[in-house]
């Protein structure tokens, strides 16, 4: 699939998806079902975890995720990732936990 990824890029999301793109990868600042409700439902959307609460760690980055997913709703075509790339301060057992926070996670 191609996937677009753009900073900033809330108030152009429906012209990024004009561009033939599969996915849209959306900034940790964007909210999932307003980006959806732009876009369509039957689109394919990438996000948005805050790079910084991964680098941090610890519950607020778990309640955080699990937000995200369940806004995500168990939607086909969700992809669960950070809102732009991992800092370099980042603790590898961070992205650990988050890997099996995401992948334990069941939708109700």
């Amino acid at each position: 699939p191609k996937i677009h990824f753009a900073l900033n890029s809330a108030s152009i999301v429906e012209d990024i998806m004009d561009t033939g793109c599969d996915v849209i990868s959306i900034g940790w600042y964007n909210n999932i079902n307003h980006v959806w409700s732009q876009i369509g439902f039957s689109k394919a959307i990438q996000g948005n975890l805050d790079p910084a609460l991964l680098a941090e760690g610890g519950r607020k980055m778990i309640d955080s995720t699990v937000e995200i997913l369940e806004s995500a709703g168990g939607r086909q075509g969700y992809i669960f990732n950070l809102g732009h790339g991992v800092l370099p301060e980042t603790r590898p057992e961070n992205v650990r936990k988050l890997v099996d926070i995401v992948h334990s996670f069941h939708y109700h």
